[in-house]
């Protein structure tokens, strides 16, 4: 069993939610569903580890989207502009 199999097993038993942590993610879409996928990304590593999927419909989807853009609304008017990512992976 992997690591993030026991946490889960033992998040799922406590009745607490997984937290887990994401830099990296992809949307699949068809036309009943929408996946995302989460993970960790490594760029020393050469790619990412999936952990977790979301499947949705598109209408859920939009909720989402609308949660999402509205918690960004806050978090800048709280502490200000958060700039776009920049894609070019340098080393910290």
């Amino acid at each position: 069993m992997k690591a993030s199999q026991v946490i889960a097993a033992d998040s799922a038993r406590s009745g607490e939610p997984l937290w887990l942590y994401t830099n990296s993610f992809t949307i699949e879409t068809s036309l009943c569903e929408v996946c995302l996928s989460f993970g960790q990304g490594f760029h020393q590593a050469g790619g990412r580890n999936i952990h977790s999927r979301l499947v949705t419909t598109p209408v859920h989807l939009r909720r989402l989207a609308k949660a999402v853009n509205g918690a960004v609304s806050q978090y800048e008017d709280a502490f200000g502009h958060i700039p776009e990512a920049d894609d070019t992976r340098k080393p910290l």
